[in-house]
């Protein structure tokens, strides 16, 4: 598929799916309020951290890989995601009252349990998938993911008005979940054979450990600000913080998603040629990225106090407070978003999870300081602030990559 072609599917795909999933959040804000909201966000908070702990990378090597999988090979790496997916599902469901009790809100233990099913399901699809990545079959990827976010758009919003309540939520990721899981055995099936080969998965494991790595860590780090903000301040006003949280990523991590799910496997196969091509196409993209947020931020500064005074924001008047603050780390992590494909499609993924983790010890350690001053907005600061310090770590990686 030619170059322009591909991009014009992936950017197809993400607007429908950010459209729809900003559709399902909005709503079920409006119908369930921020209470609700809050108690579906600790479940998400508990299903991120689990499968994080239990990321193998295998997907991501695959794609980064120069080589063709063997049926040998791919089949070893189904078992293992496919052993992950059991073990998140069984520690989900049966150690959900105690993830409730750990995140301060033991009413989310239904729905942590609920969660175990959509895990058990995401590590089930065919390695087939993965490869139609690999080879930028993104026409293809992109009719599925939109029929499968149709769906989920769908039973959200059906169950929540038959009064399901914030188990809805869930249960329309279970529908969406179910239809990829269908189509990767039906339309994108590959064949693999189930005997183990550990010599061709070794190659892959060792790419995949430092994605596991920074996988926990991304977990911690995309979860803290949620934990900080339930544990001081409750889940309704967690409920708010996830608002407008979400606002910020639609205006900014959600606008460039098309961009980033492009460009790794785009990269991955530039890199394959030369490496100067992969950096003038980086050079391009950052320059575009830094115009676009300053623009959407100085456009936010200046609205914010009309949107903020709007009598029609009833309960959700602190989430338009809290947005011109929330849009800071957000745009924040436009870059590290667009960074991050760069240096795994190089074979550099080590040089995220250093400054993944400079990026959390930064924010665990500057959000009390700056909650204490300026209450929710500190958080917001502070994911701002250790953002920032992510990236001139890798800045210093870049510098120091090999040739």
């Amino acid at each position: 598929m030619p170059a322009q072609d591909s991009a014009r599917w992936v950017y197809l795909q993400q607007i429908w799916q950010r459209v729809a999933i900003a559709a399902k959040f909005f709503v079920a804000a409006a119908w369930l309020g921020p209470e609700a909201i809050g108690l579906v966000s600790i479940a998400l908070v508990a299903m991120a951290m689990s499968e994080a702990i239990s990321e193998t990378g295998i997907p991501q090597a695959l794609i980064q890989s120069s080589t063709e999988a063997s049926p040998r090979t791919l089949g070893t790496a189904y078992v293992l995601t496919a052993l992950r997916g059991g073990f998140l599902a069984l520690l989900l469901f049966f150690g959900a009252d105690l993830f409730a009790l750990a995140l301060g809100e033991a009413r989310a233990a239904p729905l942590i349990a609920l969660a175990s099913a959509q895990c058990l399901l995401r590590n089930l699809f065919n390695p087939g998938l993965t490869l139609q990545s690999r080879g930028r079959q993104f026409r293809r990827l992109a009719a599925m993911e939109m029929l499968a976010v149709g769906l989920d758009l769908a039973v959200t919003l059906v169950l929540i008005r038959q009064g399901v309540g914030p188990l809805a939520i869930i249960i329309g990721s279970i529908a969406g979940e179910s239809i990829r899981l269908l189509l990767s055995w039906t339309r994108f099936r590959v064949d693999m054979q189930l005997r183990p080969d550990w010599q061709g998965v070794l190659p892959l494991m060792r790419f995949g450990r430092w994605i596991w790595l920074n996988g926990i860590l991304t977990a911690l780090l995309n979860q803290l600000d949620k934990i900080i903000v339930a544990r001081w301040f409750g889940s309704a006003e967690l409920g708010q913080f996830q608002v407008a949280m979400k606002v910020a990523q639609i205006c900014t991590v959600d606008v460039i998603a098309a961009l980033a799910a492009y460009l790794f496997p785009t990269l991955a196969a530039l890199n394959r040629e030369s490496r100067r091509l992969v950096d003038a196409l980086m050079r391009k993209v950052l320059s575009g990225l830094g115009l676009y947020c300053f623009a959407l931020l100085v456009l936010a500064w200046l609205l914010m106090p009309t949107l903020t005074a709007t009598p029609w924001m009833g309960d959700w008047s602190a989430s338009a407070h809290l947005l011109k603050f929330a849009l800071l780390p957000a745009t924040v992590g436009c870059f590290l978003m667009l960074l991050s494909p760069y240096f795994r499609a190089i074979g550099q993924p080590q040089a995220i999870t250093w400054a993944t983790l400079t990026q959390l010890l930064c924010l665990g350690a500057s959000a009390p300081l700056l909650i204490s001053r300026w209450h929710t907005p500190g958080v917001a600061m502070a994911a701002a602030l250790s953002g920032l310090v992510a990236i001139a770590v890798l800045a210093l990686a870049y510098r120091q990559r090999p040739p």
